[in-house]
């Protein structure tokens, strides 16, 4: 298989599980169920973990020299390294407040797009 296709294949099946389990992550906080939040986290974290794996294995990376090549692009500009939403996507694996404000922004932007979808009828 392309390497670059099995790249954009894990990208999208990360979108898809944010796409998917956002609309459990409230912005009221009022209305936050922490305890479902982390069984959700826990199961993104396990997605991301494995694809991480599968992607360094195809590329023969050790997770040390990921961790190296994360840690030097994170001294310089992290938007000539990374793009910006697929690292969030990553780092929020294994950051549990970034990975709730990460699913709390996705739900509050399908909200507004299916209200802008309203307006327009």
């Amino acid at each position: 298989m392309n390497k670059n296709l099995s790249v954009s294949i894990d990208i999208y099946q990360i979108g898809s599980f944010v796409i998917t389990f956002c609309t459990v992550f409230e912005p009221d906080a009022e209305h936050q169920d922490e305890e479902e939040y982390q069984k959700i986290h826990e199961q993104y974290k396990q997605l991301v973990d494995f694809m991480l794996g599968s992607f360094m294995e195809d590329m023969s990376i050790t997770a040390d020299k990921f961790q190296h090549a994360l840690k030097l692009s994170a001294s310089r500009d992290m938007k000539k390294q990374f793009h910006t939403t697929a690292f969030e996507q990553v780092w929020a694996a294994d950051d549990y407040p970034v990975f709730k404000r990460m699913m709390i922004q996705r739900n509050i932007e399908l909200q507004l797009q299916a209200l802008e979808l309203l307006q327009h009828k």
